[in-house]
């Protein structure tokens, strides 16, 4: 990555003022008084701080700022992050920003960017998106993977893309039919009989898998993450801190401790917004990018990852009920934001579910689950979808 100029960040500093002025004058007739105190400024620029020190290569300033945003306004924007001027974000918590984008790009609520299982890099590190000028992502919408959303499109409500998008596109939700869906049987997970996490030194064991899983997801954002210190390093940063204290929360549960385990939860529940029941088994490699939202009351095998706002448990309370009322999921699987495995169903290896996919029934393995299937509208804008 090319070091960028501090005079260049303030240039799109200025630029995300202008806008974020326009914002709220024409909803309420004048723009923020104080501009540290207002939310959508204040996420900014601590974004634009961070990706400064970070295209410095200083990685540990870097990610102190973006944690310290993520504590103070709620929203995930990585500092690898290439984002031109005009970054309108006018409701910051729960979003999340990964990949490169270009000027005035707009996130309304619960939008979000991010990697999709891919190896393909189409210029803003393996897995990431890349999107034009004067996009708009309104609220509950994703973009996942290497793909392409072209200069001024808008992505509608509750949909996510997941193929290229070109200028001027539309992405709209397609109504699906509930005729022929897939009746397979899910395998079996024997691997989940019984759980080992009372020994300490099996806990150990897989909280070295996670923080491995964990190195091996921010080499998609600068390569070389080896060593000693680079991992305890990682263990100091929110996600790996949310994995921890559900290691401790599980052994303390493991050996009968319910009270202390209860304690270590609701720690988590405090300090990274990630509710997990303590007496649900995960196996090695829990990968946990974006904790904000993460809700869990199940059993899972190794690579699992769960993003932000992701729900994998049953229907009653996740506290309140054993992880036998939620899902049985398999290896290698991907709950991306605002989706969820919902009731006591069996999940099998390496399925997918993209945004806001809800699935209620056994998958099997290797299952793509989508929420709505999405369409094109190119040219000028309806009324529609452009409120």
């Amino acid at each position: 990555m090319k070091p960028i100029t501090w005079n260049e960040t303030n240039r799109r500093l200025r630029r995300d003022w202008d806008r974020i002025s326009e914002f709220y004058c024409s909803v309420h007739g004048s723009p923020p008084t104080v501009k540290i105190l207002n939310s959508s400024y204040l996420c900014v620029l601590l974004y634009r701080i961070a990706h400064f020190w970070w295209s410095r290569g200083y990685g540990k300033i870097s990610r102190l700022f973006s944690q310290l945003n993520t504590l103070l306004t709620g929203v995930d924007i990585h500092a690898n992050s290439e984002v031109g001027g005009g970054l309108l974000i006018p409701s910051p918590s729960n979003i999340i920003l990964s990949g490169n984008a270009g000027d005035d790009l707009t996130l309304l609520p619960l939008a979000g960017t991010g990697v999709f299982k891919s190896e393909a890099d189409i210029g803003a590190g393996r897995g990431f998106p890349v999107i034009g000028d004067g996009v708009v992502m309104k609220a509950s919408t994703g973009v996942l993977g290497p793909v392409r959303i072209g200069g001024r499109a808008v992505i509608s409500n509750g949909t996510v893309a997941t193929r290229d998008v070109p200028d001027d596109g539309v992405v709209l939700p397609v109504e699906r039919s509930k005729e022929g869906g897939n009746d397979d049987p899910a395998v079996p997970k024997d691997c989940l009989k019984g759980c080992s996490h009372g020994s300490i030194r099996s806990t150990l064991h897989d909280f070295g898998q996670d923080i491995q899983a964990y190195m091996d997801d921010l080499s998609r954002h600068r390569g070389g993450q080896t060593g000693f210190m680079k991992r305890l390093s990682a263990v100091l940063t929110l996600p790996m801190c949310a994995v921890l204290l559900y290691r401790i929360s599980h052994y303390l549960e493991a050996n009968g401790l319910r009270l202390p385990a209860l304690v270590f939860c609701w720690l988590n529940i405090l300090i990274n917004r990630m509710t997990v029941n303590p007496a649900s088994c995960i196996g090695p490699g829990l990968l946990v990018p974006h904790p904000v939202g993460v809700v869990f009351n199940g059993r899972a095998g190794s690579r699992l990852t769960l993003f932000a706002n992701s729900l994998c448990a049953g229907r009653g309370p996740v506290l309140a009920e054993p992880p036998e009322s939620g899902p049985v999921i398999g290896d290698r699987v991907m709950v991306s934001g605002l989706a969820g495995i919902i009731g006591p169903i069996v999940v099998g290896d390496g399925v997918r579910l993209s945004h806001r996919a809800q699935l209620m029934t056994d998958a099997p393995n290797g299952a793509l689950v989508v929420g709505h299937e999405i369409r094109f509208h190119i040219g000028k804008k309806s009324d529609e979808v452009a409120d």
